[in-house]
């Protein structure tokens, strides 16, 4: 049987967790900040969503126990401190992220609105997968759109 944790290393363990947190959304601040693909975030976001969950349970022990008022206040500092940039790292990231899907919206928005200026209003897929048209109108090839799940 293992002995109970400390208040103190209850804190400390919550701290790394956080820095770790705080180091995964930084790199992917990064990897937002460059435009085109965003090549490697779907790998940072399964270990950034299993962080998310430590961090929440550490925070609930440490909300349910109460357990501040007795922590070293070197451990406290820290804390305060780490909190601190988890917070300002998530809201930039909350911004980049936001700013991505914006611009990815807008771009579906421009295929959206060639696709239909291409094709008309009147052509559309049918059930066979072809395009119904008019009887008495000129061919026009159809057009793809593909999607991309990167966000």
């Amino acid at each position: 049987m293992t002995p109970a944790m400390t208040n103190d290393e209850k804190v400390s363990k919550l701290v790394g967790v956080i820095g770790r947190l705080s180091k995964l959304i930084q790199e992917e601040n990064t990897i937002l900040e460059q435009p085109g693909r965003s090549d490697g975030l779907r790998e940072l976001l399964q270990e950034k969503q299993n962080l998310s969950q430590v961090y929440e349970q550490q925070i609930k022990i440490l909300d349910d126990e109460n357990t501040l008022k007795d922590v070293d206040p070197e451990q406290r500092r820290r804390l305060k401190e780490g909190l601190e940039n988890f917070h300002a790292l998530a809201e930039e990231n909350q911004f980049r992220l936001m700013a991505r899907m914006e611009a990815t919206k807008r771009v579906f928005s421009v295929i959206q609105e060639a696709a239909k200026e291409y094709h008309g209003s009147r052509s559309t897929y049918g059930n066979s997968g072809s395009v119904d048209q008019p009887i008495r109108q000129a061919y026009s090839q159809p057009v793809s759109v593909g999607v991309s799940q990167d966000i």
